[in-house]
């Protein structure tokens, strides 16, 4: 999925306004990481700031798993 291309789809008056907060993040400097099979526009539009890893077929659980158990590891150690 290409959330800079999907937050261009609106039901109501509020057309595109995920996109503003992409342009606050992208203006902050914080590091995005994209973790998808395809590179995208939308990383291309954070550019510098941006950081994309491409899971192997198969392996994006694992890698959801890793990530979990990291984030309560840390979580649990503070």
């Amino acid at each position: 999925m290409n959330p800079l291309n999907t937050l261009k789809i609106a039901w109501s008056s509020t057309d595109e306004q995920g996109l503003e907060y992409f342009n606050l993040l992208k203006k902050s400097g914080k590091t995005v990481i994209a973790i998808d099979p395809m590179r995208s526009e939308t990383i291309e539009f954070f550019g510098d700031n941006a950081t994309w890893i491409a899971p192997h077929m198969g392996t994006d659980v694992a890698m959801m798993l890793g990530i979990a158990h990291t984030l309560v590891k840390k979580r649990a150690s503070r």
